[in-house]
């Protein structure tokens, strides 16, 4: 399943470590994880969420404020009878684990070091590595369904990944998702913008709105902030607003996407393929 995110060959599992033909080598992380993001990959140390962050995640995640959700996907899982799954941007695991339940086997990575540390030191039945969606180190046509949510869109390497019936599952705030909190830390709110569903190499098959209310504990309020961009955004003196208000009801609004990767894409591929061939036999001829 796994390749080298170097030369792109076959790792091969070998001792603690896996190992491709030309040697490139990745060990196992005594949590179970390897990493598979090369450093010329990273715009920075340590990229994507940080433990201040992927801890948040976690505690916000196991009060059970975005079950819902959770059910939901693993619902259109089940009745795609999806078997081999890649979560992309998996963070800490909260969906993976339980996506682990309903599918045969499941890869999931986070470009995220310390999200995927902890992913996989408290979930054994899935296979994590770090890595970046633009450059997923699995075979091609190697999985039945990919889960994007909340993370980075790679419509080309999903399609790449994605067997020729494969289908992309998507989660994306909705307009009023947490509305709320930002009424709270903002003069002037403005709801979400959403994202159109018209994605390259795919084709839509379903659309759905999963929108409820949820009444978070003073640390599950807290640990929503911490986890979300507004953390990072607001001054300290909207921050103490925030937690120091009364437990308030907030708005979880979600839009779940499902795709069918496109006949035209699978077209373009066996078409390129062909003049590929054409012209490596023809230089060998003239040659």
């Amino acid at each position: 399943m796994y390749i080298c995110p170097i030369c792109k060959q076959k790792l091969n599992i070998l001792g603690n470590k896996y190992v491709c033909d030309k040697n490139h080598s990745f060990d196992l992380a005594r949590q179970g994880y390897v990493n598979l993001l090369p450093v010329t990959s990273k715009k920075s140390l340590n990229p994507g969420d940080n433990d201040l962050m992927t801890n948040a995640r976690r505690e916000f995640l196991a009060g059970g404020y975005y079950d819902k959700l959770l059910n939901r996907i693993c619902t259109i899982l089940k009745e795609n009878e999806v078997k081999i799954l890649v979560d992309s941007g998996c963070s800490e695991g909260y969906y993976t684990r339980q996506m682990a339940t309903v599918c045969q086997e499941v890869y999931a990575y986070d470009i995220s070091k310390s999200a995927v540390k902890l992913a996989s030191a408290t979930d054994k039945s899935s296979h994590y590595f770090v890595a970046s969606a633009f450059h997923i180190p699995l075979k091609n046509a190697s999985a039945n369904a990919i889960t994007k949510i909340f993370a980075p869109d790679s419509p080309k390497e999903f399609a790449r990944v994605l067997s020729e019936n494969g289908i992309l599952i998507e989660v994306i705030p909705a307009e009023e998702h947490l509305l709320e909190i930002k009424q709270k830390l903002y003069e002037n709110v403005y709801l979400n913008k959403v994202e159109k569903a018209e994605k390259e190499e795919f084709e839509i098959v379903k659309e759905e709105r999963l929108k409820y209310s949820f009444t978070p504990t003073k640390d599950g309020l807290d640990n929503l902030f911490k986890m979300t961009p507004y953390y990072y955004k607001t001054a300290k003196s909207g921050e103490n607003i925030l937690l120091t208000s009364e437990t308030f009801s907030i708005t979880a609004d979600f839009i779940l996407r499902t795709y069918k990767k496109s006949n035209n894409f699978t077209k373009v591929k066996y078409c390129k393929k062909i003049i590929d061939n054409y012209l490596f036999n023809d230089y060998n001829i003239i040659g």
